[in-house]
């Protein structure tokens, strides 16, 4: 269940007055939608790590300028945000097409894409979860591998399958996923 602004204002009043622990609370709440986020975006998932973790870091450190009547998450896509903006910007590493590609995409649509990130709510995460248990058993295997963050290459033992056909099944998933939130959509506003 999603944290209310009341009880982030409060959490955030308590890390304030000096209780530090209560900014795990944060973390717990908003970390499988900010990794979500900068997966789609990166192409490694250490690139995804470290960006999550300097969100966090930033957030904390700028907890003060928060405005407790703004929502939470917004402000943490925000500075994830900016992350990502001065990464492809010092990122030398231009040598892969799907980088230039993910590149454009994100100066191009980032703003719209962020607008709707935002509007998400508790409905459409539980649609999506519904989707995931829909999968099967391999396919959400390596879809909530990779939402906890964990390295999909990780799998390899365990699903007796080598890197590229994870990845090559983690696209299948993900166009799984796509077309199963689409018709539990198209079927909800036909009720």
């Amino acid at each position: 269940m999603a944290l209310s602004n009341s009880e982030v204002a409060k959490i955030v009043e308590a890390i304030l007055a000096g209780d530090k622990n209560q900014f795990r609370i944060i973390i717990h709440e908003y970390e499988l939608m900010l990794r979500s986020y900068l997966a789609t975006k990166l192409y490694k998932q250490d690139e995804v790590d470290d960006l999550a973790q300097e969100t966090f870091i930033t957030a904390f450190k700028k907890l003060e300028a928060f405005d407790t009547e703004m929502n939470m998450h917004s402000w943490l896509f925000g500075i994830a945000h900016n992350h990502l903006r001065n990464h492809f910007k010092t990122t030398k590493r231009r040598n892969n097409a799907m980088d230039n590609l993910r590149e454009h995409i994100f100066v191009n649509i980032e703003d719209k894409l962020q607008e709707a990130s935002q509007s998400l709510d508790s409905e459409q995460v539980g649609r999506l979860l519904h989707c995931i248990n829909k999968l099967p058993d391999k396919l959400s295997k390596i879809v909530q591998t990779g939402l906890r963050g964990l390295r999909l290459d990780s799998l390899e033992t365990e699903l007796e399958m080598n890197r590229n056909a994870i990845y090559q099944a983690r696209f299948r998933a993900n166009d799984m996923l796509k077309k199963c939130i689409q018709s539990s959509t198209l079927e909800e506003g036909s009720l």
